[in-house]
């Protein structure tokens, strides 16, 4: 194991199967993470995964991305096979990359698969490594998923920890999750960030419009809770304003959702699916949304939530870990428990009936966003 050179310059190296345009909530993340410590006079490269159109190397904002061999056919979502082939893909490139750069330390975005080229660079080099856990790389979350990829990897997910410098959390609500798995693990907690433009945007809705913009984002899985969601949209009062719910995202159950939207027979209600967005997108979306919603069954700490927040939108969430921690019940939104058809559907009602509650919730809101930076 050779020891790292003495130099003044500071390296970091930056692990992640998905970095924009690929990918969520974790590859969001990552980027927002590497552009900040650019500005902090880092030298930081990522090594993600390589897709249809996307440069092999390419200079974005400061950061080096090197987009590697791997098979994946969709931005949205990496099966697990195709991990697979992340891990080793990552693994070669890693070891080049160090051996070049020797860089200070490497960040592993999901202990699977990012943390084994992680691991290994340590091993050869002497590099330390953190693992930053975001959700669905802990035992335990969203067990319906994956419970049977946890049941396989769990002794792999804890041996990465154990050899990790730090292991850290983007929510208080993950770090007991991954406490469960394994007890005597140091868990720290680093909440995600929110980017300081969505600040700067300004609602283009209308007060007196009778329409009503509800907005979800994320990933078309069981997780998200998007059924949820359209079946409460069936109970709202017939005598509210006209809705319209715009569904950014796409997953493995956007068929079943499609059927569930057209069977909902209201008057009144029209659901958009907006198939997945890049950042310009979305964030035009905050601009003319009114509400957002994020139903989830699980989440670590969700970045469309806190954007929604910073563009000053009332946000209804479920009471899961991250949302948790973000909402402020009865101020800057609502907390719902999760799968109950009439709390969701009471408190969409509450914001669609009252504009000046929406208002002073998205402010309370953008208040609170401040607080998170990357």
């Amino acid at each position: 194991m050779s020891a790292l050179p003495a130099r003044s310059s500071k390296k970091v190296l930056i692990f992640n199967y998905e970095f924009p345009p690929l990918g969520g909530g974790g590859g969001k993340a990552s980027f927002f993470l590497a552009l900040e410590l650019v500005r902090q006079g880092w030298e930081v490269k990522v090594i993600t995964s390589g897709f249809k159109g996307l440069a092999g190397t390419e200079k974005i904002e400061g950061m080096e991305i090197l987009r590697i061999p791997v098979l994946r056919r969709r931005i949205h979502r990496a099966s697990v096979f195709e991990m697979i082939t992340y891990i080793f893909s990552s693994v070669v490139f890693g070891f080049g990359v160090a051996r070049q750069d020797r860089p200070d330390f490497s960040l592993a975005y999901f202990g699977i698969p990012s943390g084994p080229a992680a691991y290994f660079l340590k091993l050869f080099f002497g590099i330390p490594y953190y693992v930053l856990l975001r959700g669905g790389d802990v035992p335990g979350f969203s067990p319906q998923e994956m419970g049977f990829y946890h049941r396989l990897t769990r002794p792999l997910i804890h041996f990465l920890w154990r050899k990790a410098r730090g292991v850290i959390a983007n929510s208080h609500g993950l770090k007991d999750l991954a406490l469960k798995s394994l007890p005597r693990m140091e868990v720290k907690v680093i909440p995600n960030g929110v980017d300081q433009e969505l600040f700067n945007l300004s609602n283009t809705t209308q007060e007196d419009s009778r329409e009503i913009n509800i907005l979800f984002a994320g990933r078309f899985t069981p997780q998200k809770g998007l059924d949820f969601l359209l079946k409460s949209l069936s109970l709202l009062p017939p005598h509210i304003p006209s809705i319209q719910v715009w569904l950014a995202g796409d997953g493995p159950e956007k068929s079943q959702i499609e059927k569930l939207a057209h069977e909902i027979g209201r008057d009144g209600l029209k659901i958009n699916f907006l198939g997945w967005q890049l950042r310009p997108q979305l964030y035009q979306l905050y601009r003319e949304a009114d509400i957002f919603v994020l139903p989830s069954r699980d989440e670590g700490m969700p970045n469309v939530l806190l954007e929604a927040m910073a563009a000053a939108l009332p946000v209804v969430a479920t009471r899961v870990p991250g949302s948790e921690e973000l909402v402020r019940d009865g101020e800057n939104g609502f907390l719902v428990d999760k799968d109950d058809l009439k709390d969701l559907a009471q408190a969409l009602e509450k914001l669609v009936n009252q504009p000046g509650v929406r208002r002073q919730m998205g402010m309370e809101g953008r208040k609170i966003a401040r607080e998170y930076s990357w």
